[in-house]
């Protein structure tokens, strides 16, 4: 019972703190990236719910903001919430249909997922805005290593690895990042 007023009043804090930041009708872009940044550092933070509360309020009044609907996509799959994270990014995607970003990010966490034939006709579309993308061909060589097409997998590693020459320390060394 406890943690459920806990849970109840962490999440009226959330809401109004996010109402005095939306009082004012013209909401400035200082105050867009500072309910962004609150919202992106609970999601690092691992608050997941408090995050995704903030940024649906945030979204109720601005529905069409491509970074907010983004990064509620991405909290919602953080968060395991795979199903409503789709949604998200489908809408997103469609209401934003020359990010092809958005599609990239979208098509890398179906790979994860599993949902290849979803995710191959975005990276195509990502592949004709930058055909050199070692992302988008790091993830068709995870799909094609799925389906168990070896030899093609390689090539697409090899292709990420002549596009970006920093990348063959990673696989070789690992991260520098300690």
């Amino acid at each position: 019972m406890n943690s459920r007023i806990l849970k109840i009043a962490g999440r009226l804090v959330v809401t109004i703190t996010v109402i005095s930041l939306l009082m004012n009708a013209n909401c400035s872009a200082q105050q867009k990236k500072d309910t962004l940044a609150i919202a992106r550092q609970l999601r690092n933070d691992k608050k997941f719910t408090a995050s995704i509360d903030l940024l649906k309020l945030y979204i109720s009044h601005h529905p069409k903001n491509l970074d907010a609907n983004w990064l509620l996509a991405q909290t919602l799959y953080w968060d395991k919430q795979v199903k409503a994270s789709e949604i998200v990014y489908e809408k997103t995607i469609q209401d934003n249909p020359g990010n092809y970003y958005l599609k990239l990010d979208y098509a890398k966490m179906l790979v994860e997922l599993g949902e290849i034939d979803k995710a191959q006709p975005l990276l195509n579309t990502y592949l004709t805005y930058d055909a050199i993308s070692t992302d988008a061909l790091i993830t068709l060589a995870k799909i094609a290593y799925i389906k168990k097409d070896y030899n093609l997998a390689l090539s697409y590693t090899n292709q990420a690895l002549n596009n970006n020459t920093t990348l063959l320390g990673t696989f070789l060394f690992g991260s520098s990042k300690k």
